[in-house]
C-alpha cells in the first residue's frame, strides 16, 4: 500500500479532526440505520478507516506535546 506524507498547520489539523469526528458520528448512525448487509459492511469499513485516520492525527498531537 502506498504511503503519503501531508504537511498541515495546527489550524488545519484541528479542522481535520473536527471533520473526521463528524464523519465518524455519521457512519455510526448509518450502520445502525442500514439493513442491507453488503452496504452495512461497506459503512463499517469506512468507519474503521476514519478511526485509523483519527488515531494518526491524534498521535501526531501527542507527539507534539512531548
Amino acid at each position: 500500500m502506498a504511503e503519503f506524507n501531508l504537511v498541515i498547520d495546527e489550524q488545519e489539523r484541528k479542522e481535520l479532526m473536527r471533520l473526521l469526528k463528524n464523519s465518524l458520528g455519521e457512519t455510526r448512525v448509518e450502520v445502525h440505520r442500514t439493513h442491507t448487509p453488503g452496504y452495512r459492511e461497506d459503512v463499517k469499513h469506512e468507519e474503521q478507516v476514519i478511526r485509523n485516520l483519527l488515531q494518526k492525527v491524534q498521535r501526531f498531537d501527542a507527539d507534539a506535546d512531548q
